[in-house]
């Protein structure tokens, strides 16, 4: 009987050993994933605000184009109607004489 209780005591004090390196185990696994979720987390945040920054600086340059284009077609425009001298033009539209005689 003494033996078949040793043997008990001996699985018993095994399997506490076994579970608590489980949940030592455990433990440091979910400390790793909370660590990388944090550093995936920070690194989406920083992808996040790289592309809007790279869409606001396209959008931004389309804005510019377009009002460049917008300032090309109304300098060609009063070019059209001929009240102003391409020198005028040039100077009131900021744009280079070559530029407004080539309209």
């Amino acid at each position: 009987m003494a033996y078949n209780a040793s043997i008990q005591a001996k699985w018993d004090w095994d399997n506490a050993v076994a579970y608590a390196v489980d949940a030592a185990v455990d433990a440091a696994v979910e400390k790793a994933l909370e660590k990388e979720r944090a550093k995936t987390a920070k690194l989406l945040e920083e992808e996040r605000a790289r592309v809007a920054e790279v869409e606001r600086a396209r959008t931004e340059k389309s804005e510019r184009a377009k009002a460049e284009t917008e300032k090309l077609a109304t300098a060609r425009s009063i070019k059209e109607l001929g009240v102003l001298t391409n020198e005028q033009i040039a100077e009131k539209f900021n744009l280079p004489l070559n530029v407004v005689e080539r309209l």
